[in-house]
């Protein structure tokens, strides 16, 4: 993955919002992870994030979506701000409780909330910082695919 600057914060928020309008599904959790350690090293906190990702996969047994950012915080540690949906209807079960996102985090604390539609997580995903979007997939290493994962004849509604 490679985080890109947010030069302009609007026109990703405006895509955040208009993914799941335009692909039939919605977003479900807002989710905010925090290092326990003075974290500043980007690759391993992709690498973190990644492995994150990969186990809400596998608990769901779904491929889903994940916008993140990643910013610094007041006491120059690396922290993510990410949003979870998508998940792909009759890929497996696509509930998880809060309480099971943020033990997968294995590093500080998470918190994670419904999404609220108008409640402005993608504006502040995208305010400052890098960001990406991701997709989770519960059958990594094997799925790895070129492009990311998708299932067959699906194209993915950005670039992954």
């Amino acid at each position: 993955m490679t985080f890109r600057r947010a030069k302009h914060a609007d026109a990703v928020a405006r895509l955040l919002y208009a993914m799941p309008r335009q692909h039939g599904w919605s977003w479900r959790w807002w989710v905010t992870l925090t290092y326990a350690s003075q974290q500043t090293n980007p690759r391993l906190v992709e690498e973190h994030f990644r492995r994150w990702l990969n186990r809400i996969a596998e608990s769901t047994g779904s491929h889903f979506y994940a916008p993140v950012g990643l910013e610094l915080q007041a006491r120059g540690a690396l922290h993510l701000h990410t949003i979870l949906g998508g998940w792909h209807d009759g890929d497996g079960d696509s509930e998880i409780s809060a309480r099971t996102i943020e033990g997968f985090w294995l590093h500080g604390s998470a918190l994670a909330m419904p999404f609220e539609r108008g409640g402005g997580a993608p504006s502040y995903l995208a305010k400052e910082g890098d960001w990406a979007i991701l997709l989770g997939c519960p059958r990594r290493p094997r799925c790895k695919r070129r492009n990311g994962c998708r299932q067959k004849g699906e194209e993915l509604p950005f670039p992954v």
